[in-house]
């Protein structure tokens, strides 16, 4: 049903479903799979302890005039304490250690790739990532308009 929600999970392992509209997801404690809405955007926030969460979303909006891309927000988490993982075509962001990840199938699928990072102290924008996978090194590199960079190692596993 069309409308903007606030959809928290709690305790426990949950599948948390917003559809269409501007939705907020919140998995809480738990192993939780989000999903907002292919076409919409949406928001969704993590913070320490919520456990191992998968955002099933395509990350963007259904108007593509508006640009607007799903924020994915870590609370308490600093960019520079963030790992970045490759695992096959998703992408696995541990923003807490080891123990909480954030995964995005098909990350790496151009189609599914248009998602903003949203830090304590910084922001990562959709529009300003760019990849480069080299045999020996593997970078996401975040181009800013002003020509700045922002170099960040992931790791891939197989």
């Amino acid at each position: 049903e069309y409308g903007d929600d606030i959809l928290d999970g709690g305790e426990g392992n949950d599948i948390l479903e917003g559809g269409e509209g501007y939705d907020i997801l919140i998995g809480g404690t738990g192993n939780d799979i989000l999903k907002g809405g292919d076409w919409h955007k949406d928001r969704y926030e993590f913070e320490a302890g919520h456990g191992q969460d998968v955002i099933n979303d395509k990350g963007r909006d259904y108007e593509f005039t508006k640009h607007e891309r799903n924020d994915v927000v870590f609370k308490g988490a600093k960019l520079a304490d963030a790992k970045f993982i490759r695992s096959g075509t998703d992408l696995v962001i541990q923003a807490y250690g080891s123990i909480d990840s954030v995964t995005l199938p098909d990350y790496f699928n151009n189609n599914s790739s248009a998602f903003n990072f949203i830090f304590d102290d910084q922001a990562i924008l959709s529009e300003n990532i760019v990849f480069y996978n080299i045999i020996i090194r593997n970078t996401l590199i975040i181009k800013y308009k002003d020509k700045s960079l922002i170099i960040i190692m992931y790791e891939i596993i197989q």
